[in-house]
């Protein structure tokens, strides 16, 4: 391994990732470390990470990867100048791994700090031509940065890391099939609602605690407005059907981040819950007895 190769951590947060984790290991190796931040995976992942050369530290998370003590995880375990913020089921282009290096490398090839990026949202196979995101919306949160400019004090899910590192030393690179990270996302709707499930639980709870409140007026208004956003702001609808299916899951999830937040304002849980029915049981059978 050279010595530029030294420079750079590529991190990913998994839990059951034996289908894809040796192609996304396999993907990135060549240019940087591999360090894997495990949620007690069940399958073969672990065991196929590390018998390719990845660092594997395990690690429970609280629903879903990427969490504050998960990126606690990664500053105890990094030893590299640069971290390289991945997913399990990502691909990212040789030309996006090749500015990485250049970066890494230091001054003498390029006076950036950190490497900003787009992502393609792939679809059973299809890119969801969505619209080009903005440059500044990308520079919050570069790919590869120093981990000293890691900045965690605002984490919050979908919004898990910023940087310190000034604007104008972000590389942002052009929206495009090469120079964006192909997001392969799993759009079997069992597979996402469960994951926009945890998701759904886990903003909701952050959000609450925040101050945030809500009627179920805004309830409606918000998933509508999130639809519309999706798919005509975004332009979704250039994807056809994909493009419908994939607004109406958004929708869907914001749906329930909304409604988990007024269960919340409302003491809506579990257990108070199954508290009433056993008082609405109790009630009936006592009723019944005493005919």
């Amino acid at each position: 391994m050279s010595k530029i190769d030294e420079k750079i951590t590529f991190v990913v947060f998994t839990f059951n990732e034996e289908p894809r984790i040796k192609s996304v290991i396999k993907n990135v190796s060549k240019y940087g470390k591999v360090l894997i931040i495990d949620n007690f995976s069940t399958d073969e992942t672990v065991k196929i990470a590390s018998s390719l050369g990845a660092k594997v530290v395990l690690h429970k998370n609280t629903g879903y990867g990427g969490d504050l003590g998960s990126f606690n995880k990664v500053i105890e375990h990094v030893d590299t100048p640069y971290i390289f913020i991945g997913s399990a089921s990502e691909y990212i282009p040789q030309q996006i791994l090749e500015e990485c290096k250049v970066i890494a490398d230091g001054f003498k090839n390029s006076s950036y700090r950190a490497l900003a990026c787009a992502r393609l949202e792939i679809t059973g196979g299809k890119w969801i031509q969505r619209k080009k995101p903005r440059k500044y919306s990308l520079k919050k949160r570069p790919r590869l940065l120093l981990l000293k400019h890691l900045n965690l004090d605002e984490h919050r899910i979908h919004h898990e890391w910023t940087s310190n590192c000034p604007a104008k030393d972000i590389k942002v690179l052009d929206y495009g099939p090469q120079t964006s990270i192909h997001h392969l996302r799993n759009q079997d709707v069992a597979t996402s609602e469960i994951k926009h499930c945890i998701y759904g639980t886990n903003e909701a709870e952050q959000k609450f605690k925040r101050g945030r409140r809500i009627n179920l007026l805004l309830i409606f208004l918000r998933t509508f407005l999130e639809f519309f956003r999706s798919y005509i702001l975004k332009k979704d609808f250039l994807s056809g059907r994909i493009g419908i299916i994939n607004s109406l899951m958004r929708a869907q999830m914001y749906m329930n981040i909304g409604l988990k937040i007024w269960e919340k304002q409302h003491k809506i849980t579990l257990e108070e819950v199954t508290y009433r029915n056993k008082e609405y049981q109790d009630k009936i059978h006592n009723k019944f007895d005493n005919i």
